[in-house]
């Protein structure tokens, strides 16, 4: 994505359908109240807040090597070090 916006509704009646017809993904801020109703700047504030939240947050992934992964890490770090002649040596061989 080269170029993207945030594009926030009028006051009192929000985005017309032609606008909203316009964007390629809509969201909006969840509430919870029976009369759901922020002003304008606090939408904004809020929505930016959050925005701000998820930027910030580090990506999760999983980097832990699982039982076969390690398994096969020992072998080639064995095949090297027989390669090398010094699979007898107690301190390299410690795997």
């Amino acid at each position: 994505m080269s170029h993207a916006a945030l594009v926030f509704g009028r006051e009192d009646s929000g985005l017309t359908n032609e606008e909203l017809a316009l964007a390629d993904v809509l969201t909006g801020v969840p509430m919870v109240a029976d009369y759901p109703s922020l002003n304008l700047g606090q939408a904004v504030m809020v929505y930016c807040y959050q925005l701000a939240t998820l930027i910030q947050q580090p990506a999760k992934s999983d980097t832990t090597a699982d039982q076969h992964q390690l398994q096969a890490l020992r072998e080639r770090a064995m095949t090297l070090l027989t390669t090398l002649a010094v699979a007898d040596d107690i301190k390299l061989v410690d795997l």
